[in-house]
C-alpha cells in the first residue's frame, strides 16, 4: 500500500494485479478476501469507485459464503464507501451507518488510519458538515493515541473542505490545508502532497493569490512521473492550465 502514497499508483497496480492473480491460483477464501479488501482500498484511494465496488463485492460475497464473519462489517464499511462516491449518497451512508457500531473498535486500531478519513470523505460528499468535522476530530485523536499517523494528513485535507462547506471559515481552512501539507511531506506521501496542495491553490485562486497557487501546484505536479490518467492529477493538470492563463 506504500507505492501509491509514495506517488507512484502505476507500480501499486501492477502489485495489486500480481497478488490478485496469486489469491485467485490459490483459491483460498482466507487469502481471497484479505487481497481483494486491499485491493478495494488502493482502488479508493486512487479514485476508481467503480472498480474499487467490483472488488468489494467479490470479497464481500467470498466472505458470506464462507462465513468469515470478522471481515464482513469492514467489506460493507467500503461498500457504503464506494456508494457514496458513486453519488450513490443515502444508500452509501445507511450501509456505513449500519457497521459503524460494529466498526468502532477496528476503527481505533491503527488500521483506523485509513477508515477514519474515508468515512469524512463520505460525509464531505453529502455535505454533513457537523458530522464530519466531528469523524476527523475522533480521527486524529485515535491516531495521535495509536501511533499510526499515516492518515493524519488526509484527514487535515478533509477538515480543511468540510470547513469550506462554511463561506466564513476559509482562513481555518487554509491553515488545515497547510498542516496537511507538512504532513504529507515528512511522510514523503506525495499523492496526499498533491491532493492538498490542488485544494489549498483552488482556495488560494479564489482569494486572488494566483502566482502562489501556481507556483505550488506546478511544483507538486512536476515531481510526478507516472499515473496522468487518475482523477488526482488530471484535476491537478486542469487547475494548472487554468491558473496559467
Amino acid at each position: 500500500m506504500t507505492w501509491p502514497l509514495l506517488g507512484y499508483p502505476e507500480k501499486a497496480l501492477v502489485r495489486n494485479e500480481e497478488a490478485l492473480a496469486l489469491a485467485r491460483e490459490r483459491k483460498e477464501p482466507w487469502t481471497l478476501v484479505p487481497t481483494f479488501f486491499w485491493s478495494t482500498i488502493l482502488h479508493m484511494l486512487i479514485r476508481r469507485p467503480e472498480i474499487a465496488k467490483s472488488q468489494v463485492e467479490e470479497g464481500l460475497r467470498l466472505a458470506r459464503e464462507e462465513a468469515l464473519v470478522a471481515t464482513i462489517s469492514s467489506n460493507v464499511f467500503w461498500h457504503g464507501c464506494t456508494l457514496v462516491q458513486l453519488g450513490k449518497l443515502e444508500a452509501g451512508l445507511i450501509e456505513l451507518s449500519g457497521v459503524a457500531a460494529d466498526l468502532y473498535q477496528f476503527m481505533r486500531s491503527p488500521v483506523g488510519s485509513f477508515l477514519f478519513p474515508a468515512l469524512a470523505d463520505a460525509y464531505l460528499k453529502a455535505r454533513r458538515r457537523d458530522q464530519g468535522l466531528q469523524t476527523v476530530a475522533e480521527g486524529l485523536k485515535v491516531l495521535e493515541n495509536s501511533g499510526a499517523r499515516l492518515g493524519e494528513g488526509e484527514l487535515r485535507r478533509l477538515k480543511g473542505e468540510l470547513l469550506m462547506l462554511d463561506s466564513g471559515a476559509e482562513n481555518q481552512a487554509e491553515g488545515s490545508f497547510r498542516d496537511a501539507i507538512e504532513v504529507a511531506r515528512r511522510q514523503s506521501a506525495k499523492w496526499f502532497e498533491l491532493r492538498t496542495t490542488t485544494s489549498l491553490a483552488r482556495l488560494l485562486a479564489k482569494r486572488e493569490k494566483t502566482g502562489e497557487a501556481r507556483t505550488m501546484l506546478a511544483e507538486i505536479y512536476g515531481w510526478f512521473t507516472e499515473g496522468f490518467d487518475t482523477a488526482d492529477l488530471r484535476e491537478a493538470k486542469a487547475l494548472l492550465e487554468e491558473l496559467s492563463r
